[in-house]
């Protein structure tokens, strides 16, 4: 009873992501009281203390999410985004290590999933999957995210590894744009940890898809170390 209980619950706040994203439902017209309704059931659902543990497993469905028969994959994971990128600004620090790498997982299972489609109307996601990264990256690489560089490359395909590789530098660039901050200096060392990885890796590796990787990061680098004037 509790299971279906959650379930239905799951489905109305999923309803609820639709609703208030579109301008249909099931064929039909959205009436601006639906549309209120739904905002409700969001509202509450951001101070659900179980939010978290649902964008999680929202992220690593795929490849398509039906609610009441309506495809509702990309505005679910959208929002699953929003509500883990407020959460890493105020909250991400409270986790364990544990429930720290089960984010990462999560955002790193999405990320392969859309990797395929960064030329669709999926791109919007595509975006807000690799700003969550980056801010994972920035938060936690190298200390307690030393496998980092090897995920962001490596998880994408086995066989295509070159797939992932737009995203890969959208992270990157992300990161490198954030070192503009008042944190400038550790921010800083995470960029030129991504870079001095990639140029080690290029060295020890017959994979040219490595390259363009390296040559962007060491521009960006380049490019953020003129943001200080102690450097020039």
């Amino acid at each position: 009873m509790a299971s279906s209980s959650a379930s239905s619950q799951e489905e109305t706040i999923l309803r609820a992501i639709v609703v208030s994203s579109s301008i249909t439902w099931s064929g039909l017209p959205i009436s601006g009281e639906d549309r209120q309704t739904a905002f409700s059931v969001l509202a509450d659902f951001a101070k659900y203390p179980g939010r978290i543990q649902l964008c999680l497993k929202w992220l690593q469905e795929g490849p398509v999410i039906l609610v009441q028969g309506n495809d509702c994959t990309v505005s679910t994971k959208l929002y699953a985004c929003e509500l883990l990128a407020d959460f890493l600004k105020h909250q991400y620090s409270k986790l364990s290590e544990a429930e720290r790498l089960e984010l990462r997982r999560s955002a790193l299972t999405a990320a392969r999933m859309e990797a395929p489609k960064l030329r669709t109307d999926s791109s919007v996601l595509s975006n807000k999957l690799a700003s969550l990264l980056a801010a994972l990256v920035v938060r936690d690489f190298p200390q307690r995210w030393t496998t980092c560089i090897e995920d962001l490359f490596f998880m994408w395909s086995a066989d295509q590894p070159q797939m992932g590789n737009k995203m890969c530098l959208e992270v990157f660039k992300l990161v490198a744009e954030d070192c503009t901050d008042s944190d400038f200096n550790a921010k800083v060392r995470t960029l030129h940890c991504c870079h001095s990885y990639t140029y080690r890796k290029r060295n020890s590796t017959r994979d040219t898809w490595y390259l363009p990787i390296n040559h962007q990061l060491l521009f960006l680098k380049t490019r953020n170390l003129c943001y200080d004037p102690l450097r020039l």
